[in-house]
């Protein structure tokens, strides 16, 4: 339908090489006891993540639930490639294999596992359409675009999709009328989906060839998605509170489900200003010391992030652990007493269920 044609372009470059294997063993028994997390889940309990410059790898366990009957795991290197240009000359595997040995933990983490199917090597990861709603059709987000499965928004902006685009559709059929124009808000969702993902992502990867440049990209990340989470929980607090389906209304009024969050336009102004030194240290105009303590400075002066919780702007903090339940009280209770006032105005304002 030529929905490829003239469509915007993305900031982030990447490919894959992946497969599945079985036999491996978790990254946590690899690690001396002081160097674990200390968190209630071991880091093989979710999607693990090796960061390294220029790319990264997922290790994602299939076995790490009770009900598990397998042991295999997917794994997968996501290469900028620019940094890490295909070599055709070699298989994929054994491409592969040579990144991998660069890096000794990874080798190290890989060396009990076993391939179970064939690598497979991508081309260019990125896509995207030129719009989204059509005469008696729309597309859902992830076929009108994606960028890079690294923060794995997928889901999310899925559940955004199906939300807007369901009450579109209800109302369309109880009207009678199906025209593309009357899908428009499918097009502006999707298009911002893409913009900001493609933004984080792509600093993300700017940042990864110095551990404190990742660090600070990755303390800003955890702010902004805990409180977009968090957002979202407030519309289900407040309906599980009133039963009223109607307390869900507003997020359709946004363009994108979050957008009307309080703390947004803090959110962007750092999102701007972390990507500009960003910019200037890949350009050259920075050095890492200089762009590291400019990026953590900018989340020390970030006044709706809880400090005490975790202390965003401080280089050696490192793991937070949200599904502690004491942690998760005194992220509410700094919420509803000591956040600036439009916080508790616009986003702690729920009721607390008593599951909490």
């Amino acid at each position: 339908m030529g929905y490829r044609e003239d469509a915007p372009e993305l900031e982030t470059d990447s490919r894959a090489i992946f497969t599945h294997v079985e036999g491996l063993a978790p990254f946590d028994e690899l690690l001396d006891e002081a160097a674990r997390p200390g968190q209630s889940n071991r880091l093989h309990d979710g999607t693990l993540h090796h960061v390294f410059d220029g790319g990264w790898m997922w290790i994602i366990p299939f076995d790490n639930f009770e009900r598990s009957e397998t042991n295999k795991a997917s794994v997968g290197l996501v290469l900028d490639r620019t940094q890490y240009p295909t070599d055709e000359s070699v298989s994929a595997e054994r491409e592969a294999r040579r990144i991998i040995a660069e890096f000794p933990d990874i080798e190290r983490h890989l060396e009990s596992a076993t391939p179970v199917r064939p690598w497979v090597r991508t081309g260019r990861l990125q896509r995207t359409a030129n719009q989204s709603a059509g005469h008696r059709h729309y597309l859902t987000n992830n076929t009108y675009g994606f960028v890079d499965p690294l923060y794995a928004v997928g889901l999310v902006n899925t559940l955004e999709s199906v939300f807007v685009s369901t009450n579109l559709l209800l109302d369309a059929f109880e009207d009678g009328e199906f025209s593309a124009t009357r899908f428009a808000p499918i097009d502006e969702m999707h298009r911002r989906q893409l913009a900001t993902n493609d933004r984080v992502i792509s600093n993300a990867y700017k940042s990864m060839g110095d551990f404190r440049l990742w660090n600070a990209w990755t303390q800003m990340w955890l702010g902004q998605v805990l409180f977009h989470d968090l957002y979202l929980q407030r519309h289900c607090f407040t309906y599980l509170a009133s039963g009223q389906p109607t307390e869900f209304d507003s997020l359709l009024e946004e363009p994108t489900p979050g957008d009307g969050a309080p703390f947004v336009p803090q959110k962007a102004e750092i999102h701007r200003r972390m990507g500009e030194i960003l910019d200037a240290y890949r350009a050259g105009d920075a050095s890492v010391d200089e762009a590291a303590g400019l990026l953590f400075a900018e989340l020390r002066r970030a006044d709706w992030l809880p400090k005490h919780v975790y202390d965003w702007g401080d280089e050696r903090a490192r793991h937070v652990d949200f599904s502690d339940p004491e942690l998760v009280g005194k992220l509410i209770q700094w919420g509803k007493t000591e956040s600036p006032e439009q916080l508790r105005a616009e986003l702690f304002d729920f009721p607390v269920p008593e599951m909490a």
